[in-house]
């Protein structure tokens, strides 16, 4: 990423719409930083990819195992 500081700078020479509300005689440091560019979106073939892999890697659990989960996070309340 580039970065350019310019310190010691006039206000007056920097453009009104970037010194609003800075007087003119003052005394600024101008910072001019390149953004960096935004990253590409995966595609939907890319997301469809990323699921099923997602889905073969998965640790499952069966419906009883989940159900006591839940009995006992609900439990800790009653403590």
């Amino acid at each position: 990423m580039n970065k350019i500081i310019n310190e010691h700078v006039k206000a007056s020479e920097v453009p009104s719409r970037l010194r609003q509300g800075i007087d003119d005689s003052a005394v600024v440091t101008v910072i001019v930083q390149q953004e960096s560019p935004e990253t590409d979106a995966p595609s939907r073939a890319q997301l469809f990819d990323l699921m099923k892999l997602a889905r073969e890697t998965a640790v499952g659990i069966s419906t009883d195992e989940a159900a006591e989960r839940v009995r006992r996070l609900r439990d800790e309340w009653d403590d």
